[in-house]
């Protein structure tokens, strides 16, 4: 190959390159097989390109919706959270995160990442659809370093009920927790009908004074802010996964599942470190204003 080859080689290659970066510019979303259909270039030639201009494929991140009514009472809540740990840096380990979720026979099953090694096809299957279908409701919270739970709340939750077992439920999920906790500690609720039923707010007016979140509380729990809370940011995806590895059998097998799956969660590092994570989420928030944030490691 002689030089005037090598000029019209790498003239080829800068002009294959401006097609694929243009394209990918205009549409970032594009897949790399469709744009190799779409260019007639092969995937491996717009990979490497993709590669040499610094670009990589990033996932959505599925976020909770926000009105723009939200924004303002999530800064509020932030500044809140934050002047709190600043007079008392011990305050993070007062509040009793908490929340509640169902759990189905169907669970989650992503089907992309889930594998069997063998040296001939097993023709492994996993049933998706039920005849016969069941679920429970699974209350939890976090305090600390520790997980306290987990209840099976009735299927129907209401205001009555849900008084009920804060009246004589969570004091003995609560026996084990150091006295200095429990007397000094907070508890927070999201804005579900249950917890803002008139029965609620009163006991908890009447138990927990002036230390509790919620809707209608003494402190406002922002609507619409699962990034916020470490159950929804944390537990209940780690605990799904876990209790979901395998496929659940019956209602029961569900619930041991749940109740194992805690068990060994206990033993686990992370707590802390969630709950107190929840500082740097609320700086983010506030940083954006109430909005969206992302959260960097």
């Amino acid at each position: 190959m002689n030089e005037y080859d090598d000029v019209r080689s790498a003239l080829r290659h800068r002009r294959r390159s401006e097609r694929i970066l243009n394209l990918f510019d205009n549409t970032p979303t594009q897949s790399v097989r469709r744009a190799s259909a779409q260019l007639q270039i092969s995937r491996n030639a717009i990979s490497r390109t993709l590669r040499a201009d610094d670009r990589f494929a990033y996932h959505y991140t599925p976020v909770q919706e926000l009105l723009p009514i939200d924004y303002q009472k999530r800064v509020e809540f932030c500044n809140w959270y934050v002047n709190a740990v600043e007079r008392d840096n011990l305050f993070s380990s007062m509040i009793l995160w908490t929340d509640e979720a169902t759990f189905t026979r169907r669970g989650i099953f992503n089907s992309h990442n889930s594998h069997v090694w063998a040296h001939n096809n097993p023709h492994t299957t996993r049933q998706r659809n039920f005849q016969h279908e069941f679920r429970c409701n699974v209350w939890m919270g976090m305090l600390h370093d520790r997980l306290i739970g987990p209840f099976f709340l009735p299927d129907r939750l209401n205001g009555e009920s849900f008084r009920r077992f804060l009246s004589n439920d969570l004091p003995i999920l609560m026996e084990n927790v150091p006295l200095q906790f429990r007397q000094n500690s907070w508890i927070q609720l999201d804005g579900c009908p249950s917890h803002y039923a008139r029965q609620v707010r009163n006991w908890l007016d009447e138990h927990c004074a002036h230390r509790w979140i919620g809707r209608g509380g003494p402190v406002f729990w922002p609507p619409r802010s699962p990034d916020l809370t470490p159950l929804d940011f944390y537990l209940w995806g780690t605990l799904k996964n876990k209790v979901y590895s395998t496929e659940v059998i019956s209602l029961e097998d569900l619930k041991q599942r749940i109740t194992n799956s805690v068990t060994e969660m206990q033993h686990f590092q992370e707590c802390r470190t969630v709950t107190n994570s929840v500082l740097r989420r609320c700086l983010a928030c506030i940083d954006v204003q109430g909005q969206h944030f992302e959260m960097r490691h």
